[in-house]
């Protein structure tokens, strides 16, 4: 229901909007209302049609990410949840990052080989007061050559950076988890909202058919409301969606599907 791209809520909000204005302008005229509900329903007008602009726009940039397949098909109605705790233990161990250290730490060895290498050099001339060629051969050998003290200290050195790295990942990692799940609370809190409301138009609905009354101002405003918490809830979902585009970042080159739970 709330996929991307989704620009049938908006312009359902809108529609929605322009009808309540035309209704609250008749109960105006007859003196039954405040002109401020008229001012209310035109605003959310405006802004869903500013809206509309900005997501057609967000929609064409959001679907050019490289997002992992798994997500960008995805159809699901809820918020995904992700295994946070598993992430961080896949990141300390991850194999891929303990080769990058192994082949840092290989390229220090053999530097260190290169510089411990005997120096060889030959040279040929000709001897113009003598009338002949000369040969000469030096051989030389650094005793100040690269120590082992020198390579363990860089060695050391490149773990301890990648220490730091997995370090940093891990605070970025704390802080789209703090907002990520922020988010999902909101989620189920709108998601509550729409059950009560939906209840409210049930009821208001059944006096209605009971009383043989006309549609009340208070349900036609009930079914405007209702679609902006849907609209809430699309925007939330999209958020979410950049939380974990960045999350795809902080991990890499884990993979987040991977950390999705049923």
């Amino acid at each position: 229901q709330y996929n991307l791209p989704k620009m049938e809520l908006l312009q359902a909000i809108q529609s929605e909007a322009i009808e309540l204005e035309d209704y609250f302008k008749g109960l105006y005229n007859e003196k039954l209302i405040e002109y401020d509900k008229i001012l209310d329903v035109q605003t959310i007008n405006e802004e869903s049609s500013v809206l509309l602009k900005s997501h057609q726009s967000y929609n064409q940039v959001f679907e050019e990410m490289d997002l992992d397949i798994y997500l960008s098909n995805a159809t699901s109605e809820d918020i995904w949840s992700i295994d946070f705790v598993e992430i961080v233990k896949k990141m300390k161990s991850d194999a891929t990052s303990q080769q990058v250290i192994y082949a840092k730490q290989s390229i220090v060895d053999e530097r260190k080989e290169i510089s411990n290498l005997p120096n060889f050099s030959a040279s040929l001339g000709y001897d113009l007061s003598r009338a002949k060629p000369y040969y000469n051969l030096n051989f030389s050998f650094k005793i100040d050559g690269w120590n082992r003290q020198t390579s363990h200290i860089e060695k050391q050195m490149i773990e301890e950076r990648s220490n730091m790295n997995i370090l940093q990942k891990q605070k970025e990692l704390l802080n789209v988890q703090y907002e990520y799940e922020y988010k999902k609370k909101q989620f189920k809190h709108l998601l509550h909202q729409l059950e009560s409301m939906a209840e409210k138009k049930r009821i208001l609905s059944v006096k209605r058919q009971i009383f043989s009354l006309e549609e009340s101002m208070e349900e036609r405003r009930l079914d405007l409301d209702y679609l902006l918490v849907e609209y809430e809830i699309f925007d939330l979902r999209q958020q979410c969606l950049l939380q974990l585009l960045q999350l795809k970042h902080i991990i890499h080159p884990l993979k987040i599907e991977t950390f999705i739970k049923d």
